[in-house]
């Protein structure tokens, strides 16, 4: 439901459903699931899409950047603690490299 509001209208159904974990990387967040995602222009550009705030600690509106038209889904995990482990977030990263690599391969 979150993905499907998301790619419908460009934004959550609320701001806790949506978190930046790190430098352009984001997730989608239902219960205990997590859906790291980020976005690109589908030719292999990105520009990282940041918040000076934690939308969680401070839900503000204006503080959700407005993505770019492709949004890809890299990892989902199960939210074991309180913050996403730095391995998932790496696995995340690593994916979004070769991803934009692949889109600029096929150019």
């Amino acid at each position: 439901m979150i993905c499907e509001e998301f790619a419908e209208y460009g934004v959550p159904p609320a701001l806790p459903d949506i978190n930046q974990l790190s430098y352009g990387v984001w997730e989608f967040r239902a219960s205990w699931l997590r859906a790291a995602f980020y976005d690109t222009d589908g030719k292999g550009g990105y520009e990282a899409k940041t918040t000076r705030y934690s939308l969680t600690k401070n839900p503000d509106w204006d503080e959700l950047p407005v993505f770019d038209a492709n949004i890809r889904l890299a990892s989902c995990w199960g939210k074991a603690s309180k913050q996403a482990n730095e391995s998932d977030v790496k696995f995340t990263r690593q994916v979004r490299q070769e991803d934009l690599q692949h889109d600029k391969s096929n150019q």
